[in-house]
């Protein structure tokens, strides 16, 4: 079983979401113990988490009592270059 998820693919991408669940465990745990995005600590402050050996992070904005999770974003790219995309949120604040 497991070499036809190795050949299809699969294993990995199984692995990467079992990161990120684990990575949301964390968050939802203790979700002001993760560093602050790019340093930032202006308010609303976003908090970041990587995905263990995977290169992704988690970007997130703690509200009241809700957790947003605001990019799911590789590493590799330019930092904050999914940020223009909360213009067109509403419920980003």
């Amino acid at each position: 079983m497991r070499y036809l998820l190795i050949e299809s693919g699969k294993l990995a991408a199984a692995q990467l979401e079992a990161s990120r669940e684990a990575a949301q465990r964390r968050i939802n745990h203790w979700p002001d113990s993760m560093p602050p995005y790019l340093d930032l600590t202006t308010d609303p402050i976003l908090r970041h988490t990587g995905l263990g050996k995977f290169n992704y992070r988690l970007i997130y904005q703690r509200r009241e009592d809700r957790i947003w999770v605001l990019a799911y974003a590789h590493t590799s790219r330019m930092p904050g270059y999914w940020s223009n995309r909360l213009n067109d949120d509403p419920n980003f604040r």
